[in-house]
């Protein structure tokens, strides 16, 4: 693996050795045309602007907004603000004449750069308002409480947006296109009630995030706040607890709070984890096999020589695509490419999944030639990471022909392929599941095959368990005998349910509901000895009294409907106390025993003809 150098890129992130000639070379171009850009973009948005003016003038507009007070009031805020916008609008913090040498290596300069996300736009009404959470459609749309003129997303704004946005711009257009500015203004102070709420808790996730937060990006230099990637990542923990925290969401973050507040990076987090990288950070982290597999669809159809290759070298196409998706990109790319990424990724929101796509395609076609040369998948492999890493140029990925991916099309793939892969794991799942239940117990693996089936035809809670009612209807299939005084039955069926429910959740998965039938139906004498007692303590003291074996006993006497039952177990419990303490607590040991002289505890918890399986 390259070592890290103390020179570091625009943004303050380390470079490697390998890459320091190929960043000389390529950042003398790009703050050349960063300039160029920033004017471009100046230009761009200030005739867009006048576009609105236009219509906010039109004599249909006015007509449409006669029932509204004072709408001249609107149009002049709006011309006041097209006056003031030459002289307000961003500038690059540096002249690339004067301060190449500040800029270029922001490590190996004395004085650091002021964070990218102190050099934001002036926040305009006119700009920030009028995006929307669908700018697939002809224009964006203003708030609709400030009279909803348009500013119509011009071809020169998109093609703009396509080759990159200016880092200056980043923050306002993220948010604008993602929607996530519509959500900080509905949800103002969320982030700072999360994080003032939960300040001082420690969980799994918090400790975690600690470890991480010092591991993330390590070396980077005026890229972002430490201490604000902490808060972050935690207050997004406990927005999300199904997610909470996992690796791969603290470089997300880090890269958003280049540009971004920490509520602003927060709120982008949620988006893209939620939205463009769903199922990639569960438990069952099924969303990258999901993706995985869209990529394989689409490597397919778009370079089949590439796809039959992989296939012959047996290449996985999960070894390098969820290091590439996992993080968008921003660990696999030099960090402006992966930004340009984003740019794309954003604009093309709620669709934006299918840019991470066409960017696997593009970078794969880029260098298809070399990949079919290699001759195993390690070798490609390592050249696929070898490429990336220092893949500077994101024009060169604008070069590569790939038709646009749809991105309805894409949702429609993910949802396919989630339920295949749903399924696979389920059957693996249940493969593991049943090879260890066997393990346990005497239950071969067909028969849990088939118990499981019977399983499933119950109504379980969560998809997790069955309930003590629908346990009690279960238990009352093997053993139909117990279905006889009501209140006797289900309090005797009650004990044996919380006997079987090992993680006390007050349900009772597959692996407990055969661990205790199988105990009963086909267990050792030493097992239903067990179960017998743990019956009995159903507080789990380690210990029974004589007025739980009365109760136990109690129940187990009216189940079997015998004569005068409570004279009968008054009897029972005299011989059993006889020459004991009536104070007295029995150990499992000691319990054994009693049942042996007690004909219808053996009865009940099968001892009569221990060989007789059901």
């Amino acid at each position: 693996m390259t070592e890290a150098t103390n020179q570091r890129d625009f943004y303050g992130f380390c470079l490697k050795v390998d890459q320091i000639e190929l960043y000389t070379a390529f950042i003398e171009r790009y703050l050349q045309d960063l300039q160029n850009q920033n004017d471009s973009f100046d230009k761009v948005i200030m005739d867009q602007t006048q576009e609105a003016i236009k219509t906010i003038d039109s004599p249909e507009l006015n007509r449409s907004t006669e029932s509204v007070e004072e709408p001249s009031l609107e149009r002049s805020a709006a011309r006041n603000f097209i006056s003031s916008l030459s002289a307000s609008l961003p500038r690059m913090p540096f002249s690339p004449r004067t301060s190449m040498r500040k800029i270029r290596f922001r490590g190996s300069y004395d004085g650091v750069q002021a964070p990218i996300a102190e050099m934001s736009p002036p926040s305009s009404p006119l700009l920030h308002a009028s995006f929307s959470k669908s700018p697939r459609s002809p224009g964006f749309f203003a708030n609709q409480a400030s009279h909803c003129w348009i500013v119509p997303l011009s071809p020169a704004l998109r093609d703009f947006i396509r080759g990159g946005i200016p880092p200056n711009y980043r923050r306002q257009f993220w948010l604008g296109f993602t929607g996530c500015h519509e959500i900080i203004s509905a949800c103002p102070g969320i982030f700072d009630n999360i994080i003032s709420d939960h300040e001082h808790l420690v969980t799994e996730h918090t400790s975690q995030i600690d470890k991480d937060v010092e591991r993330t990006f390590s070396g980077a230099i005026g890229s972002f706040s430490r201490d604000s990637l902490r808060k972050v990542l935690v207050a997004y923990s406990w927005k999300n607890p199904n997610v909470g925290y996992c690796q791969g969401m603290n470089f997300i973050a880090a890269a958003l709070l280049v540009f971004m507040t920490e509520e602003e990076s927060f709120w982008m987090l949620s988006h893209i984890v939620e939205q463009i990288l769903p199922n990639y950070f569960n438990k069952s982290l099924s969303g990258s096999r999901v993706d995985a597999r869209i990529l394989s669809h689409y490597l397919k159809k778009r370079i089949p020589k590439l796809f039959k290759h992989f296939q012959k070298i047996n290449l996985e196409l999960s070894v390098f695509c969820t290091h590439w998706f996992l993080c968008l990109y921003v660990t696999a790319l030099p960090v402006e490419t992966a930004f340009r990424i984003w740019d794309w990724t954003f604009y093309h929101a709620p669709y934006g999944a299918k840019v991470i796509f066409e960017t696997a395609l593009s970078i794969l076609k880029l260098h298809e030639k070399k990949l079919l040369a290699t001759q195993d998948d390690t070798e490609a492999a390592l050249l696929l990471n070898e490429e990336t890493s220092k893949f500077f140029d994101y024009n060169e990925l604008l070069s590569v022909e790939i038709k646009p991916l749809e991105g309805n099309k894409v949702n429609t793939l993910r949802d396919k392929f989630k339920k295949e892969i749903d399924q696979e794991i389920r059957a693996r799942d249940a493969t593991i599941r049943n090879q260890e239940i066997s393990n346990l117990t005497h239950l071969e693996i067909s028969e849990l095959e088939t118990l499981h089936e019977q399983f499933l035809k119950h109504p379980t809670v969560n998809d997790f368990g069955i309930d003590l009612e629908t346990f009690k209807k279960v238990i009352l299939v093997s053993f139909p005998e117990w279905n006889s005084e009501q209140g006797a039955r289900d309090e005797f069926l009650s004990r044996l349910f919380r006997s079987w429910d090992i993680n006390q959740d007050h349900l009772l998965d597959f692996k407990e509901l055969m661990l205790g039938l199988a105990v009963l139906c086909k267990g050792t004498i030493d097992e239903k000895l067990e179960l017998c007692f743990k019956t009995f303590d159903v507080s789990n003291s380690g210990h029974v009294t004589r007025s739980d074996i009365q109760d136990v006993l109690g129940m187990i006497y009216k189940i079997y409907e015998t004569e005068d039952s409570e004279k009968e177990v008054e009897i029972m419990i005299d011989i059993i106390f006889q020459n004991r303490n009536p104070d007295a607590k029995f150990q499992a040991s000691e319990f054994s025993e009693i049942i042996f002289t007690q004909p219808m505890l053996q009865k009940c918890f099968q001892l009569e003809n221990p060989k007789e399986m059901r």
